[in-house]
């Protein structure tokens, strides 16, 4: 199998997008949240 440069590079994109997008909702939920009850969530 081969993999050139862009197939690598379009792979990693698409990693750090489904990142971003999965931790997105758990951050944006912590930071509107006050700082005891995100603490004391963990």
């Amino acid at each position: 199998m081969h993999m050139d440069g862009a197939v690598v590079g379009w792979t990693f994109a698409y990693l750090l997008l489904l990142g971003f997008l999965g931790a997105f909702w758990p951050i944006a939920r912590a930071v509107r949240a006050p700082l005891t009850r995100t603490l004391q969530d963990e």
